[in-house]
């Protein structure tokens, strides 16, 4: 007759064979899956067990895996810690967004998401990732497109406006002037007309460089549509402005344009206005800006008209 320890024994060792086949079965579930996955003590985030894929996106050899921990990919720790608490409060983590480290110091944006598991008889989280690199990099260009103008490349209207209300709330709180130009091209339509409008995108993109050269990197320059261009001129009263806009129109004026062999010569009608205490929005600015455009247009073009 079976004695109890004989028993106990061979069932101890039933269940051990048990527990083997399963964690080999996990592990070969874990390395043909295809995200990367690390897997990683909850008590202290040692790494017990990373994936191919994983060992891949952090560019680490699953022979040097040994040793590290989780939170050495986290750029942030702050991030890491959340990761953390989340787990402990809610049970699991989705999709957290943060910014990880491979092991040759790239920083990437990922995607985490975190499981707690029991793993080898230990308490442990299963983490996968997600590389968004690819994700962003649409994200920020469509963001380019949709406030970059084409042509030139600079700002266009709407991002002109949102720069400037962010510009003229800081100069209100720090008591700092502000001004704004307001630029057109004259008799613009003629070289479109003569010239066809190839020439005409030339001329565009030449005095967008012009208006960038005469511009310090703190101010914000923009088409705004058209033949008209705008400019916001930080920490400038309207002496300053008045002096970079005339800088501005000379050097339009004194500018050997040429397209395809031609020589073409343009002039350019700028208005300037400074913001003033009664101004509800950087539009009210803008507005006596454009109105002193409008009025240097009616006095004979090429020049500047001011407050």
């Amino acid at each position: 007759m079976e004695s109890a320890d004989d028993y106990f024994r061979k069932e101890k060792d039933r269940s051990t064979s048990a527990i083997r086949r399963s964690e080999t079965n996990l592990r070969r579930v874990l390395d043909s899956s295809p995200f990367p996955i690390i897997v990683s003590t909850r008590a202290d985030d040692k790494i017990l067990y990373v994936n191919k894929l994983a060992a891949e996106m952090f560019h680490v050899r699953l022979a040097d895996i040994e040793g590290k921990r989780t939170p050495d990919f986290f750029v942030d720790p702050a991030d890491r810690e959340h990761v953390a608490d989340v787990l402990e409060k809610v049970g699991e983590v989705d999709d957290y967004e943060t910014t990880l480290r491979d092991g040759g110091g790239r920083e990437f944006p990922a995607l985490v998401s975190v499981t707690p598991v029991d793993y080898e008889g230990k308490a442990a989280s299963f983490l996968t990732f997600n590389d968004i690199t690819g994700r962003k990099e649409k994200e920020t260009e469509l963001m380019r497109l949709a406030t970059i103008d084409p042509l030139t490349e600079l700002l266009n209207r709407r991002a002109f406006n949102e720069q400037g209300e962010r510009e003229l709330a800081r100069a209100r709180r720090y008591c700092k002037p502000l001004s704004v130009i307001m630029l057109d091209i004259d008799w613009f339509k003629q070289i479109n007309d003569t010239m066809g409008h190839a020439a005409g995108d030339h001329v565009l993109k030449e005095l967008a460089r012009i208006m960038q050269q005469t511009l310090r990197e703190t101010d914000i320059c923009a088409r705004i549509g058209g033949e008209e261009f705008a400019g916001i001129l930080t920490e400038t009263p309207l002496g300053g402005a008045m002096e970079t806009a005339e800088r501005i129109r000379e050097a339009i004026a004194n500018e050997q344009f040429t397209y395809e062999g031609g020589p073409i010569r343009i002039t350019a009608s700028i208005g300037v206005a400074e913001f003033r205490t009664g101004d509800k929005s950087i539009e009210d600015t803008i507005k006596r800006a454009d109105d002193y455009l409008y009025h240097a247009k009616q006095s004979g073009r090429n020049r500047v008209m001011n407050d």
